[in-house]
This record gives structure tokens, sequence and C-alpha cells, in this order.
């Protein structure tokens, strides 16, 4: 009889989990429901879904975390410091195609400067009237192997440059989520409904 409960109960998450797979109705992660609201970034440029505990890092995490001076501009952390969202926004005008150019160049430079890190993915999606593309890869970290999802599109012209990262270990869970988050750059409230 015990069994049998196992498997109901089992089943039974596993339908919540499929119920749960958009930013919009909240996604289970780590078998809790985390939720998403829209936030306004860069006094209203853009707009974004993110998870809702997430918080802006304080600065002297930040500078811990990420010690160059040229840090991401917002960073948005879970309470643990260990799942993050950054972005920055750069007065740089640019167009559609110079979008993967941008990409290609920052991850040759990375791949020049740390040759160990193992690359992933390097992919470009066309969202509305503009590109969003990024690539992916594994790092070392002082005391864990990491995940990072680099990617770059244009708002308003602008080039917008954002960073997720996690640990390794997660990145599969993580992904798909920070994939969903990147294109939730380009829907609004209107199209969420």
């Amino acid at each position: 009889m015990e069994y049998m409960d196992e498997k109901i109960i089992n089943l039974r998450n596993q339908a919540k989990k499929a119920e749960h797979t958009s930013l919009e109705k909240g996604v289970y992660i780590k078998e809790g429901l985390l939720s998403f609201e829209r936030r306004k970034l860069f006094d209203g440029e853009m707009s974004i879904l993110l998870p809702v505990p997430f918080k802006i890092m304080p600065e002297e995490i930040a500078k811990i975390k990420y010690p160059s001076e040229q840090r991401p501009q917002l960073i948005y952390s879970n309470a643990g410091g260990d799942v993050n969202f950054t972005f920055s926004l750069f007065d740089e005008q640019v167009n559609t195609s110079q979008i993967k150019e941008a990409r290609d160049r920052f991850r040759g430079l990375i791949k020049k400067i740390q040759p160990a890190n193992l690359f992933i993915e390097k992919k470009e999606e066309d969202l509305k009237d503009t590109v969003a593309a990024w690539f992916d890869f594994k790092n070392y970290g002082l005391d864990a192997q990491l995940y990072n999802l680099f990617y770059f599109t244009n708002i308003k012209g602008k080039l917008l440059h954002g960073i997720f990262n996690c640990k390794f270990e997660e990145a599969e869970a993580w992904k798909p989520i920070a994939v969903q988050v990147i294109k939730s750059v380009f829907t609004d409230e209107r199209d969420s409904n």
C-alpha cells in the first residue's frame, strides 16, 4: 500500500510540474514553484520577467563575485547568490546584423582568455524586429563548476548584453528558464494574457 501512495504522489507532482512550464504560470525548480514578475529596467527602457524572490545584488557582494570594474550594470540574484541574471545596456547603436557579430567576438575573446572553458552551444533566434544571440559554457569558479549563458540583443537600437549563471549541476533545470527570461524582453503584459 505504501508503494502505491508514493506512486500516486509522484504522479500528482509530475502533473503539477507539467502544468507550470511557463514564466507566466510559474515553473517548478528544486521541487518548489518559482513565480515571475515583469520588472522595468534602465529607467523603463526595457522590461523583463524575473523570478519574484530575486533582488539586486548588494554592491559589496557584486564587487567580489564580479571583480572587474566592467561588472554588469544590474545584477539580480537569488538569496544564496548562486543564481544570477545580469544586464548591461550600452548607448552604442547596433542593428540586428551586428548582434551575432557581438556574440561571436565576445565568445572568441572568452575562448582566448580562458581556454579551459567547455563551450556548449551557440544560437540565435529571431524575436519581433530583432534577434537574440547567445552562447553558453562551463567554467570553473573557486569552489564549483559554473554554467554561464551570455546573450546579446538590441533594445531600441542599443546593445543589451546579459548573463545568466548558476552551478553547473543545476544547468539542465535552469537553462530553459533562462532562455524564456531572455525572450520575455520581447513580450509584454498584453502578449502574456
